[in-house]
């Protein structure tokens, strides 16, 4: 007779992933970066949800400091592998010789520490310029405990005197972010992908 094993405890919950490697033991999740309106300020945010952005793009006059946050893990999680990540960009005036600077962090407990060197996009440049920008993000294998979140720092920095990045969900035109004036169509989309450890 075949010996019944019952397990003490009840199943993990399962969980999901958009792909899976399984050579590299990793399954990639894909978040959408929005934008929120709480209490008269501004929050930049990381969901697997498909919301409509409060704000769907930032324009601005040389700089951009926005810390797109996931809500903090029910469950442990390890991050391991290369993240990427997808933006549309718009410069609207030529000149400049600035940057579009990427990391990912983690926090915990307040405390804010790096999972990935900094990262430079290649923007376009130009009066006009535009471009989905796609940008390979490698990460040092980072464990994160329930109550960590994990952060997408982005930071603009001089590339003219205006530009505009898009982060909205719903894909919805922006100020220049539209199929008028971007052939072929660049979308407001900001999406990170990140590769998470799973056992197999």
């Amino acid at each position: 007779m075949i010996p019944v094993k019952f397990r003490k405890s009840a199943e993990a919950s399962i969980a999901s992933y958009d792909y899976v490697d399984i050579a590299e033991g990793t399954g990639v999740v894909v978040f959408n970066g929005g934008k929120a309106a709480v209490s008269g300020s501004a929050v930049f945010l990381l969901s697997r949800n498909t919301f409509y952005s409060d704000v769907v793009s930032s324009v601005n006059a040389t700089t951009l400091n926005a810390d797109f946050d996931l809500t903090p893990f029910n469950l442990p999680k390890t991050i391991k592998g290369t993240a990427y990540l997808s933006f549309g960009f718009y410069q609207v005036n030529a000149g400049g010789t600035g940057y579009i600077k990427i990391q990912i962090q983690k926090s915990s407990g307040g405390v804010v520490s790096n999972c990935s060197s900094e990262i430079y996009a290649d923007p376009p440049v130009g009066a006009g310029a535009h471009k989905m920008c796609f940008v390979p993000i490698s990460l040092t294998t980072t464990h994160f405990k329930k109550g960590d979140f994990l952060r997408c720092s982005m930071q603009i920095t001089a590339l003219s005197s205006n530009n505009e990045i898009g982060h909205d969900p719903m894909g919805r035109n922006g100020a220049y972010l539209t199929s008028a004036l971007t052939t072929p169509p660049v979308t407001t989309k900001f999406q990170l992908y990140i590769p998470f450890q799973i056992d197999l």
